[in-house]
Formats: structure tokens, sequence, C-alpha cells
């Protein structure tokens, strides 16, 4: 798949959770572990709805190929890869109870970018983690109050996690967005499940009319 293919032409979110309980090998200089995301954890989506990544949402299928980047920034070499886990890897994906984890070690011995990386999430200058993702299946409920809620049931793909630079929110309501293309991409998936619903809702009431006005014949 090219670059401005994903770019210009995939509806790719992008989610962006404070980095937690990352680890910095004194072993293997160069290693990094943490969650690119976690299960359960409600995150406010431009203000429209509210969304939860269900324990189950990662599946190999989703993970079979996997980058880390750094700020999403598919133009540049990726500093690891995951090809279906394989022992030749440098990127391991593992899904756990808490959500999805991730382990690399950085070569920052002959490459500048991983070596800038590196330091930055090690100093904390860098706080934040995110993916990007394409979603298979998801579920919809309140509908019919000011803040939906989503939960996103299975990936249909993971092209890749990043360090990023500027989180929004701390928590729970940990959001930010690399494009606003992306932002309008969710906006519209609001409206089009409302959209189903009302037509859905309308659909019923004529069939109570209908109902109604035969039995009012029958009298």
């Amino acid at each position: 798949m090219k670059v401005n293919q994903i770019e210009d032409t995939l509806e790719k979110v992008n989610r962006i959770y404070e980095v937690r309980d990352l680890v910095f090998s004194e072993d293997e200089e160069g290693t990094v572990e943490g969650y690119a995301a976690i299960f359960n954890e409600v995150t406010n989506v431009g203000g429209w709805f509210e969304e939860r990544i269900n324990p189950g949402a990662f599946t190999t299928e989703s993970l079979k190929d996997v980058a880390f980047l750094v700020n999403h920034d598919f133009k540049k070499l990726a500093l690891a890869r995951s090809r279906n886990n394989k022992p030749d890897s440098t990127l391991y994906l593992e899904v756990d109870e808490k959500g999805l984890k991730f382990r690399t070690v950085l070569d920052i011995k002959n490459n500048t970018d991983a070596m800038n990386t590196y330091s930055a999430l090690k100093r904390g200058d860098v706080d934040g983690m995110s993916f990007t993702f394409l979603i298979k299946r998801q579920e919809w409920d309140d509908l019919d109050k000011e803040l939906p809620q989503r939960t996103i049931l299975e990936f249909k793909q993971i092209f890749e996690i990043s360090p990023v630079n500027w989180p929004q929110y701390q928590g729970t309501e940990i959001y930010a967005r690399q494009h606003s293309e992306s932002l309008e991409n969710d906006k519209n998936a609001l409206e089009s499940v409302r959209s189903q619903l009302q037509v859905s809702n309308n659909k019923e009431v004529e069939i109570a009319k209908e109902k109604a006005l035969f039995e009012m014949q029958d009298l």
C-alpha cells in the first residue's frame, strides 16, 4: 500500500493516550515498553461522542503488519515494525487484560531518529502514545443524548503506533487528532448512525399508524 493511499484515501483515525508504565531497560539500551491503547478507557471524541475500546477489539488479523513511527509520519522510515510478531520483527505487540502492549529495542547506535526518539521518551519530553486504525465492528448507545457512546468491538487494521508530542487531555479524557478530516469522519459516522435510527423510527411510526387505521376499519 502506497503512502499517499494511506494518507489521502483511507478514513484513518488517531487516538492519543497518556503514556503509562513506560519501561526503559538498563540491560539493553534503547528498549521501550508501554501501552499504545487502553481497554475500557472513555475518550471524548471532539465533543461529539464518547468512545471506549472493548477487550477483544484487537485481533491477529488487525495486527498483522504494524509500524512504529513518530507523530504518525508515514513519509519517514519506520523505527521498528511488527509482521505477525515473528521472531525477526523489531516491534513486539501483545494484547493483555489492560490493552495493547508494545515492546521495541530502538537502534539508537545506527539511527539518529531512533536515538532522538528514545532520548525524548526517556526525558519525558514526549509523553503521548497514539495509533492509527480502521474499525470493523462498532456499537452505538444513547444516540438520543448529547454525548452518545461508541464501543469499538473489533478493529479492521492497525497501521502504526506512534510516540506523539501533544496529548490534549489527561487521564480518561485524553484525545487528539493529527488530521482535521479524521474529526469529520467521526462526526459523519455519528450522523450516519443517527440518520439510520431516525429512518427506522419513522418506519415504526408509519407501521403503527397503518395498524391503528386497519383496526379502526374493522370496528
